[in-house]
């Protein structure tokens, strides 16, 4: 049993080893109705994420969730091992944010 974000109990459910994947890249796309998470291997600034392993479709209440429990296990991260390098390129500025290229 684990806790949830919610602090509720839940068990954990065995995943597949087949549908694992490795991600150096991602790309966030929203509509009113959902939010989009698609991860591969390269973001190219001209064509966009390529070679995508899988995507993950979900409500904008859970991607909110997400979100939220992303950032606090990243500060819990780097307050018991350190903060992390983001490495800077010509689309990714110093705090992580993807930019156009000018």
């Amino acid at each position: 049993m684990v806790e949830c974000h919610s602090g509720a109990m839940a068990e954990l459910v065995p995943v597949d080893p087949d549908v694992e994947a490795y991600a150096d890249a991602f790309l966030v796309q929203w509509s009113a109705y959902g939010f989009d998470l698609s991860f591969g291997r390269e973001y190219l600034p001209d064509q966009g994420l390529t070679n995508a392993a899988f995507t993950v479709h979900m409500s904008p209440q859970l991607a909110l969730l997400l979100s939220r429990t992303l950032a606090e296990q990243m500060e819990a991260y780097e307050r018991n091992v350190g903060p992390l390098p983001v490495p800077v390129s010509s689309d990714v500025d110093r705090e992580g944010h993807l930019h156009d290229p000018e």
